[in-house]
């Protein structure tokens, strides 16, 4: 819409930054879009619909909510748009690391290569580090090799939770979250910004179910069996286990109510980073259940069927078959819950028949 808006008032503008190089690499599935625009502030603020201004260092309006805007059967972000004013004609910013200084013209359909970047697009390597932040975008969206990360200082200053939630957000989003996100715990990013994480780090798994070993290693390799991007999949997939670290453990159960714990720390946990209420609801509801589609095909259907019903519960069984997938105990309890389900829906849309599948009309004579 912003860019369409741009091009009926005839102002000149580039995809930059991740927007360009998501055009480059193809990925469709964008968390932000970030925008050079061949225009003053003032004009722009004529121009698109109700812009803010985020105070985030370089960009100067923002139009949209980062998050969903649409219903929660749908996968796709709507992304933020993030603008930068050029005023004079031939002038560009100084990126770094460089490779953010790429550019697309959607309209012309073209790249511009101005601090000669495209030998380490190719080659998928800095030439330099840049920070942490562009780093782990790099690697999580493109694949990028970083180098060491000893030659990287976690940043000490304040980080605005915007800018928080955009690095993570960029992170979750694309194909290699994982790397990207054991990058910034190696560096001291995630204790620095998300001390709520590392204690992923410090729980044990028992190896007989969990190979991957601790929580935090359980966690990335979660994020590696995900068919989507989804948003809210990803955060979960995140979060899903950040009760353990709180749970007690007895014989019985070695992480004694670690979802219903979790889902309340994760919601702190969003919060804090600023974001919208329907997507901490969904994420909560995600993490509070993400044990329940094993224990479906076992229980009563006036028990589960509220949980079913719910219209996140396709992507909670996502979730399941992630969480699954990175241990010992094989796909057989996913595929269980999906017939239970599909059963579900069936019974449910036949009006002679109830949820559990009784004829009704013999109910009703007897």
């Amino acid at each position: 819409m912003v860019e369409q808006q741009l091009q009926a008032a005839g102002v000149k503008y580039y995809r930059a930054g991740t927007s360009a190089l998501d055009a480059y690499f193809e990925l469709s599935n964008p968390y932000h879009r970030y925008l050079y625009a061949r225009a003053d502030l003032v004009e722009l603020v004529r121009i698109v619909d109700n812009p803010d201004f985020p105070g985030i260092h370089g960009w100067d309006l923002a139009v949209g909510h980062p998050e969903y805007s649409a219903p929660v059967v749908r996968t796709e972000i709507t992304p933020r748009v993030y603008i930068r004013c050029l005023e004079e004609a031939t002038t560009f910013p100084q990126e770094d690391p460089k490779v953010f200084s790429f550019l697309y013209d959607p309209v012309g359909d073209r790249y511009l290569d101005k601090q000669d970047v495209y030998y380490s697009l190719r080659q998928r390597k800095l030439e330099s580090p840049g920070d942490l932040r562009s780093s782990a975008v790099l690697i999580a969206r493109y694949g990028f090799d970083p180098g060491s990360p000893a030659a990287l200082e976690c940043p000490q200053e304040a980080l605005p939770i915007e800018e928080q939630r955009l690095l993570l957000g960029d992170i979750l989003t694309g194909p290699h979250p994982q790397e990207a996100l054991d990058f910034l715990l190696e560096t001291g990013f995630v204790a620095r910004f998300w001390p709520e994480l590392p204690a992923m780090d410090l729980t044990e798994h028992s190896k007989e179910h969990h190979p991957e070993g601790n929580v935090w290693r359980h966690t990335l390799e979660t994020l590696r069996y995900r068919n989507s991007t989804d948003l809210r999949l990803s955060l979960a997939l995140l979060l899903h286990d950040i009760g353990k670290p709180l749970s007690s453990r007895s014989e019985e159960n070695e992480f004694e109510s670690h979802a219903e714990l979790g889902a309340q720390a994760a919601v702190r946990f969003l919060r804090q980073l600023g974001y919208s209420d329907s997507v901490v609801q969904d994420v909560r509801f995600l993490i509070r259940y993400h044990m329940f589609p094993g224990a479906i095909s076992r229980m009563p259907v006036h028990r589960s069927a509220p949980i079913m019903s719910n219209p996140l519960f396709p992507l909670l069984l996502e979730l399941y078959r992630c969480d699954l997938s990175s241990t010992f105990r094989g796909p057989e309890g996913y595929y269980k819950a999906c017939r239970t389900y599909r059963t579900f829906l069936k019974n449910n849309a036949n009006p002679f028949r109830d949820a559990e599948g009784k004829k009704l009309l013999r109910l009703y004579v007897e």
